[in-house]
This record gives C-alpha cells, sequence and structure tokens, in this order.
C-alpha cells in the first residue's frame, strides 16, 4: 500500500525552509528600517539647514537696522567637546530654539553655524571632530586671504586625467579628488593651530575653497608622473 501521509523528513524539511524565509525577511526588514532612519536623520538635518539658510537671508536682509549677528536663534558661542572648547561664532540649537526656526520634526540639540550654513548633530559621536575641521579649513581660508599665511597647507592634488601630479579616487561611489584638494596630514599643520588638530584623526583631504574635508584613509591614492 502506497504511503500518501506526510513523512518526518518532509516535516523536517518544512521548517527549514520556513525558518530560512522567516530569517531572510527578518533581515530584509531590519535593512529597511535602518535605511528609512538614515534617511530620516539626513531630511532632518538638511531641514534644519535650509531653515538656518532662511533665517541668515533674513537678518542680512535686514542690514543696519540690526547688529550683525544678532537675531539669530540659538545660544552663542556654546562650550563644546568636553566643554572646555568655545565654539565662538556657533551657535547651540535646543528645542525652542528650533521651533523658532520653523523646525518641527525634532527636539535633537544641534550645533549651527550660520554663516557657514552647517548643522551638526550633537549627539553624532564624531560631532566634535566635524567641527574642528570646518573651523580649522575655514580659519586657513580666511588667513590666507588675508596674507597671514603664505600658501595652503598640504599637498596639492591634481587631476590626473591632464596626464599630472597625483589624485584620490573613492572606488565606492567613483568620486576623485583632484584640482582644488589638498592631502593634509598633522606633520602639514604648523605650530599654533594645536587646538584644533590634537584630536583630529588624520589624513584628510582639504578643499580650502568650497571648505570641504574627505577623510583620506580610506581612499585610493593615484599617481601619474608630470609629463
Amino acid at each position: 500500500m502506497n504511503n500518501k501521509g506526510i513523512t518526518l523528513v518532509t516535516v523536517v524539511v518544512i521548517i527549514i525552509v520556513m525558518t530560512i524565509i522567516a530569517t531572510t525577511s527578518i533581515i530584509a526588514g531590519n535593512k529597511i528600517v535602518v535605511n528609512t532612519k538614515e534617511y530620516s536623520d539626513e531630511q532632518i538635518v538638511e531641514n534644519v539647514r535650509e531653515a538656518v539658510k532662511r533665517k541668515k537671508a533674513e537678518v542680512l536682509m535686514q542690514g543696519s537696522i540690526t547688529p550683525i549677528g544678532a537675531g539669530y536663534p540659538g545660544k552663542a558661542n556654546p562650550a563644546v567637546g568636553d566643554g572646555s572648547v568655545i565654539a565662538e561664532g556657533w551657535y547651540q540649537l535646543d528645542e525652542p530654539e528650533l521651533r523658532a526656526l520653523g523646525v518641527m520634526e525634532t527636539n535633537e540639540r544641534m550645533l549651527i553655524n550660520y554663516e557657514y550654513e552647517v548643522v551638526l548633530p550633537m549627539r553624532d559621536p564624531n560631532y566634535f571632530e566635524k567641527y574642528q575641521l570646518i573651523t580649522l579649513v575655514h580659519k586657513i581660508q580666511s588667513q590666507f586671504e588675508s596674507g597671514d599665511v603664505q600658501a595652503y597647507f598640504g599637498e596639492e592634488l591634481y587631476d590626473v586625467s591632464y596626464g599630472m601630479g597625483n589624485m584620490y579616487v573613492d572606488k565606492a561611489t567613483n568620486t576623485s579628488y583632484g584640482t582644488g584638494w589638498f592631502y593634509v596630514t598633522s606633520d602639514d599643520i604648523p605650530a599654533g593651530y594645536e587646538q584644533y588638530t590634537d584630536s583630529i584623526s588624520w589624513p584628510y583631504l582639504f578643499n580650502y575653497n568650497t571648505g570641504e574635508f574627505v577623510a583620506a584613509s580610506g581612499l585610493e591614492h593615484l599617481v601619474v608622473q608630470d609629463r
């Protein structure tokens, strides 16, 4: 007589398959949640940045009626890092100040620079290093323009597609860093800047004209001999 019932082996196989499907679904679901959260965090920062830009334009439009810097929400020149560093020209925004800017979707504490239009969430464990880098890049740029320093710090990069010099490439995004960028290590920063450099994980790429910076440790270094 043929046995048309379900064997124990069949049951075990069905359980294993269902377990694999359930595990895969959970992993995929977790990835979606994480990606959604990352997008949400990025979107919140961008919303705050747009609010900062609007407030900056509003204050600048007031001209001589309101002294420069007045009218900006936030605690001016807050203590940052371990509390021993004063962020001159920066503002700390808590929930009331965010509401004053029209930002309702978060009550997260932010470190803001209205002049540079920079927004740093203070719960980011790397926010202090980012603050140091932004301040340092803009300080060097300002001193170069005023003639207080004669050259930018670091090794100037070039676009190797022109057949000369060197550049860095992020293979993950196919982003190249050539002309306009400088490769900077702690050895390139002279005495007198220790307050900005001691807590920075070198090396970095700096673009002094735009105020941008990129960690260089994970980038590929391409070199082409000068022709």
